[in-house]
């Protein structure tokens, strides 16, 4: 492997070393990190938390999106449910 090779395959390492998943629910708090246990509230806030190669997962519910007094309802998403 030649030395451009190696940087690069280590560069692409450390990238999917870095990346988070997230996770959003009507009952989270932007307050909290973004955990499965600690879930963020807003789908605008949680999108300017990610950076390239993270995931954000959204539960399904009802979400107030701002500025404009708008919501946005998510009917369906993976299988599982937030924490109460």
């Amino acid at each position: 492997m030649n030395k451009l090779s190696s940087i690069l395959l280590s560069c692409a390492f450390s990238l999917s070393l870095s990346a988070e998943v997230y996770y959003v629910a009507p009952n989270g708090s932007n307050e909290n990190q973004g955990t499965q246990e600690a879930l963020f509230r807003s789908i605008v806030f949680s999108i300017t938390q990610l950076k390239p190669g993270d995931t954000l997962n959204i539960y399904e519910g009802t979400y107030l999106m701002a500025p404009a007094p708008r919501t946005l309802r998510v009917l369906s998403a993976w299988a599982s449910q937030p924490q109460n």
